[in-house]
C-alpha cells in the first residue's frame, strides 16, 4: 500500500503548522484539517482494497483533501 505523496505532504505540514502555532483557535481548526486528511487517506486505503466504486471515493478523496487545504490556509491567513 502506498498513499499518494500529495496526502502525506499535506498531512506533514498541517502537523508542522500545528506544532508551530500556539493560537487555540488555530490549532483547532488545523486539528480538523487534519483530520479531514487522515480521512481521505482512509478512503485511499478503501480503494486500493477494492471497497465501493473508485470513481465516487476517489472523489470523496480528492474532495477531502481539498476542504482540508481550504480549512488550514484560511485559518492561516485570515487568524484573529
Amino acid at each position: 500500500m502506498q498513499l499518494p505523496l500529495v496526502t502525506v505532504v499535506a498531512l506533514a505540514l498541517v502537523l508542522v503548522a500545528l506544532a508551530v502555532v500556539r493560537s487555540r483557535f488555530l490549532r483547532a481548526r488545523l486539528a480538523f484539517a487534519a483530520v479531514l486528511i487522515v480521512a481521505a487517506a482512509a478512503v485511499e486505503v478503501a480503494i486500493d482494497r477494492g471497497w465501493g466504486d473508485v470513481l465516487v471515493l476517489g472523489g470523496v478523496a480528492r474532495l477531502a483533501i481539498v476542504a482540508a487545504g481550504l480549512v488550514a490556509v484560511v485559518a492561516l491567513l485570515f487568524n484573529p
